[in-house]
């Protein structure tokens, strides 16, 4: 018994050339379509957890919103929250101005002068005002004295400074906090 050979003719060995050419071909296109939908996926994702990182809170959403009336803003801070849920996320802001009376503006809030100041031991500032606002927010304005320490964030000018230690000037503490 003899064994035969297929006979491949010229035809057949040119299609298959060509089938696995386009296989090929086909192979290298899937592996560029899945490396360019991998680098958009990443560069998406960045972006969003970029956003999410800089997002501004609900604290200090608040807090761009509250002006004092002869007073300029010298500095605003978020202050996230530690992760425990012990605290909430806050943001502060002081403000410098003419000593004496203020009108405080803060959209959302239902604001009360506390009258005489909550003097707060130690701390050398006294609570004046107190605010709550939905859905469970609260603010408060220290007025800050001379001898206290400002925080290393809070920049005076130094004709500020003179202002604030002469007592011509006062800077109050404006806190805002949300809680969920």
């Amino acid at each position: 018994m003899s064994e035969t050979q297929p006979s491949i003719s010229g035809s057949n060995v040119r299609q298959q050339g060509a089938r696995m050419q386009l296989n090929s071909t086909a192979s290298v296109r899937r592996w560029i379509f899945l490396v360019i939908f991998l680098a958009a996926l990443g560069a998406a994702i960045a972006v969003l957890l970029w956003c999410w990182i800089r997002r501004e809170g609900q604290s200090s959403r608040h807090l761009d919103q509250v002006t004092i009336s002869g007073f300029d803003k010298v500095a605003q801070k978020e202050i996230p929250s530690n992760g425990s849920g012990d605290f909430p996320p806050t943001a502060s802001a002081y403000f410098i101005g003419p000593s004496g009376r203020m009108d405080v503006t803060a959209p959302g809030f239902s604001i009360t002068r506390i009258d005489p100041p909550n003097e707060l031991p130690g701390m050398n500032e006294a609570v004046i005002y107190l605010g709550k606002a939905p859905p469970n927010c609260s603010l408060d304005i220290s007025r800050i004295y001379p001898t206290a320490l400002l925080p290393s964030w809070v920049h005076l000018s130094g004709q500020q400074r003179l202002a604030f230690e002469s007592g011509t000037a006062q800077v109050l503490a404006v806190g805002t906090m949300c809680r969920g």
